[in-house]
């Protein structure tokens, strides 16, 4: 997937949730009361900050790093 397919799939999501916002024009992410949340890097790849409690409850679950 390009670049661009991976925006257009950003792009997407980031529309389909209320009251979220795309910003950045070189590096592409979402925030909330200052805090980043979501962002688009120059690989493609879509990072998502989730809360430490949830993020603990992923890792164990898939068997993940940091």
């Amino acid at each position: 997937m390009s670049w661009e397919d991976t925006l257009k799939v950003f792009d997407d999501i980031t529309q389909a949730c209320n009251g979220f916002e795309r910003k950045g024009k070189k590096m592409i992410y979402t925030s909330s009361n200052g805090y980043m949340f979501t962002l688009l890097n120059k690989a493609g790849e879509i990072g998502i900050r989730l809360p430490k409690e949830t993020a603990n409850k992923f890792k164990a679950k898939y068997d993940a790093d940091d």
